[in-house]
């Protein structure tokens, strides 16, 4: 099988739970550590966010920084989110 199948077989398995994993979301609390990581961040950071998904709650945590997120899937992403840059990824 060659990597654009398998990378097609990741994004489209994505796709279609996407939508459940967003509902669910929040069972997975990272506050903490999410809180801790921003501590650590200057004013106006650069960061890189990997595979943003919906960027939630992320986004909420890097809303100050100057932050990309890239993203491989085709569901709706953080790029709806304010201060953002998004980039949909065509591989990874």
């Amino acid at each position: 099988m060659k990597l654009r199948e398998k990378e097609e077989i990741v994004r489209t398995g994505y796709d279609r739970i996407a939508e459940k994993y967003q509902t669910i979301r929040h069972t997975f609390d990272n506050k903490k550590e999410l809180g801790e990581f921003a501590s650590l961040l200057p004013t106006r950071a650069k960061v890189l966010d990997v595979g943003c998904g919906a960027g939630i709650p992320v986004a909420k945590f890097l809303v100050e920084c100057d932050s990309m997120s890239l993203e491989s899937t085709s569901q709706r992403t953080c790029s709806n989110l304010h201060a953002r840059t998004f980039q949909r990824l065509d591989s990874f």
